[in-house]
């Protein structure tokens, strides 16, 4: 007799284009949490907005839960910082970027 498989299907979230916005990020965990879901994808552009070291660290704070694809902002903040390094950047781009991580 063929018993049926037991189905392990996960519940994931994928959200896109937070853009340093901590406020609306939350609210959107906030559901999420609601929902029962496992697992979150974020597919890009997490930074270059209002809070984006704050919306950032809530981010990293969920662990290993929370899988990144980066954006094309994500990749320009990185290949800023590491290309030119922080002492040549305009005041305008130094203050969108500084707060990034190095790698």
């Amino acid at each position: 007799m063929n018993r049926p498989r037991e189905s392990s299907i996960s519940r994931i979230a994928a959200i896109y284009d937070i853009h340093g916005n901590l406020p609306a990020l939350e609210a959107v965990l906030e559901s999420i949490e609601r929902k029962s879901i496992e697992r979150i994808v974020v597919g890009g552009d997490i930074v270059l907005g209002p809070m984006p070291r704050e919306t950032l660290q809530c981010l990293r704070a969920l662990g290993e839960r929370v899988s990144y694809i980066r954006g094309n902002c994500d990749r320009l903040v990185s290949e800023i910082r590491d290309a030119t390094g922080l002492d040549k950047l305009p005041a305008s781009v130094l203050a969108a970027v500084a707060w990034f991580p190095s790698n």
